[in-house]
């Protein structure tokens, strides 16, 4: 199966699991009532409880980003 087809089917896949589950978004985020406890409520799954692993780190000592600006980062462990 080549590169062309197995992303077709992939996308034909991820289509009809859209489809069936269905996916909303929201142009200002979750509501309201979703955000209540300011963590996700997924299932079984909990918040991690230990210190994040990792941090953003910005390249460019840019404070006011434009539309369409790049934004130059990368991925760091935290100290």
């Amino acid at each position: 199966m080549n590169g062309s087809v197995l992303q077709q089917l992939t996308m034909v896949t991820l289509l009809m699991i859209v489809k069936l589950y269905g996916a909303v978004g929201y142009a200002d985020g979750a509501p309201r009532s979703s955000c209540d406890e300011l963590r996700p409520i997924h299932r079984s799954y909990v918040p991690q409880q230990t210190p994040n692993p990792y941090r953003v780190q910005f390249l460019d000592n840019v404070v006011d980003y434009r539309c369409n600006d790049v934004i130059r980062s990368r991925l760091v462990t935290a100290p």
